[in-house]
């Protein structure tokens, strides 16, 4: 690459892709290498600024192990997870609205009898909490909840 612009960088370096064979892995990266210089003009990242962003990335990655994904959380974080979730679960207006906020899945978890209380041991006053599964036209999905079989229509759960 020679004689490299602000303008025909990112030109340079995506023609430098053309021997990519997966035809999606070719657009995603395209935009996103247009995405990221563009990020860099629009701010005007300094060196400082690029080399503390190089460090932290570093020090997620160096937390990450065979049990612990950082990266996952940072996409949390960064809103990335949740975008990704709602572009590829588009729902009609009236929905609920989607979250990461849980429940979550814990791998071994007991199983309880409708109405325990999962809080065990710990002090407090238990809340009652009561639903009903609905479509999204508003009708009753009986039998189903967060994609696990139901006796009924309600949930009654005391937390």
């Amino acid at each position: 690459m020679r004689n490299l612009t602000e303008t025909n960088l990112s030109d340079a370096v995506i023609a430098a892709m053309d021997g990519a064979k997966d035809a999606r892995f070719k657009t995603i990266m395209t935009s996103l290498i247009r995405h990221l210089h563009a990020f860099i003009q629009e701010v005007g990242l300094t060196e400082a600024e690029w080399l503390a962003g190089i460090q932290f990335l570093t020090a997620v990655g160096q937390k990450c192990d065979e049990r612990r994904q950082e990266f996952i959380l940072l996409s949390d974080t960064l809103g990335v997870t949740t975008m990704k979730d709602l572009v590829n679960n588009r729902q009609p207006p009236g929905v609920t609205e989607y979250t990461i906020l849980g429940p979550f899945h814990r791998p071994d978890a007991p199983e309880l009898p409708l109405s325990a209380n999962i809080a065990g041991d710990i002090p407090g006053d238990p809340t009652i909490v009561r639903g009903r599964v609905l479509s999204a036209s508003g009708y009753p999905m009986p039998g189903w909840t967060y994609g696990r079989p139901m006796l009924r229509d309600s949930i009654t759960c005391k937390c």
